[in-house]
């Protein structure tokens, strides 16, 4: 993980370290383009920004979940945070993120730490299960609301699991990857924390890629009044 943010926070400190330069140089001519000046101030305010969204992401990641509220919170907020972490580790290994997020708020009782924790889980599991592909290599993130439930799909473009190991993905220390790149508790976590949101976690057998969905209920919708129905009509 400390690898990962190091990766996150290193590439917009080049670039802000690469502008710095260029507002040395520009302060050391006789003529200074003011225009060129605000450019580049506002490109690295900019990247400023993107760090602090990185930490603030990682504050939000690493607080205990367990011992948080379930909270009403909009789970394109949670995606949106929890991409923050991750989105240079795909570049880096030029993974193409596919992500269209709904254009309303999907809001969900949930403790949000723990819903980010799962998604990151399965954004990691991706990248190491694709990263030595040398075909097109891709994640791709929904969020999907049908009837009173929603669905956080994460697809990659892996092949899907064998057969003989599905049955065995969420059991407790079991893994697919080399010796010291994981301890097989990151899906049996998973799969117990989407329980106790009284949802479902599984692995989609029917999807040609390898899909894992997290299936959560949505809120119950107060009964319409007679005084509401009145005021509707």
């Amino acid at each position: 993980m400390a690898g990962g943010i190091a990766h996150e926070i290193n590439n917009p400190l080049a670039i802000i370290h690469g502008y710095a330069e260029i507002l040395t140089r520009q302060l050391s001519k006789d003529i200074i383009n003011t225009d060129k000046l605000k450019d580049v101030a506002l490109k690295i305010q900019e990247t400023t920004n993107r760090i602090e969204k990185i930490v603030k992401a990682l504050r939000t990641y690493a607080r205990d979940g367990s011992k948080s509220h379930f909270l009403p919170c909009d789970v394109r907020k949670t995606v949106d945070e929890t991409l923050t972490l991750c989105t240079e580790k795909l570049k880096n290994r030029h993974i193409q993120l596919i992500y269209n997020p709904p254009a309303h708020p999907v809001m969900l009782n949930c403790q949000e730490v723990q819903i980010s924790q799962v998604i990151l889980n399965l954004i990691q599991n991706a990248v190491d299960a694709i990263e030595a592909q040398t075909t097109e290599k891709w994640i791709k993130l929904e969020i999907l609301p049908i009837s009173n439930t929603c669905q956080i799909r994460v697809t990659d473009s892996g092949l899907g699991i064998p057969l003989s190991l599905q049955g065995r993905i969420l059991q407790p220390f079991f893994t697919t990857k080399d010796i010291g790149k994981g301890t097989g508790l990151g899906l049996s976590i998973s799969s117990s924390i989407i329980r106790e949101h009284w949802g479902r976690f599984f692995y989609d057998k029917d999807n040609p890629n390898t899909s894992f969905v997290i299936e959560i209920p949505l809120p119950q919708q107060p009964a319409a009044t007679a005084e509401t129905i009145k005021t509707t009509v």
